[in-house]
């Protein structure tokens, strides 16, 4: 086996070790070596920028979900049985807290002003 090749499956043994704390993006630099580039960036970091939500509303009460920008609102409600209640966009901060505005087309549910609090609650973060 190469050492090129060796070194970049050490680099992704060292990855697939840290995929709790990480968070992997592919692209394709024009100078990447192998085609491909990769950059590993922080959960807190990925988190910070804008993810979409839906709240559900559940056997035990309402509940928020946050998941990437990729899937559609309706794809990921259809997977979930309990019941869309409101959708939209959420920013989080590195501390925790949630902030959701917006809307869901393909679920026609706008955000409610209630769930930036049960969102950050659920992450941890108490409001003052």
């Amino acid at each position: 086996m190469s050492d090129r090749l060796t070194h970049v499956k050490g680099m992704i043994k060292k990855i697939e070790a840290l995929s709790k704390e990480l968070y992997v993006e592919f692209d394709k630099p024009i100078n990447a070596p192998f085609g491909f580039g990769f950059e590993v960036r922080s959960r807190a970091d990925i988190m910070a920028r804008e993810a979409k939500y839906v709240k559900f509303d559940g056997t035990h009460g309402e509940y928020i979900v946050l998941f990437p920008n990729w899937i559609t609102h309706n794809e990921f409600a259809q997977q979930i049985r309990d019941r869309p209640i409101s959708a939209g966009f959420a920013r989080t901060t590195a501390e925790g807290k949630v902030t959701c505005y917006g809307e869901s087309i393909s679920l026609r549910l706008q955000s409610e002003e209630s769930d930036s609090k049960i969102a950050s609650r659920m992450m941890g973060y108490e409001e003052l």
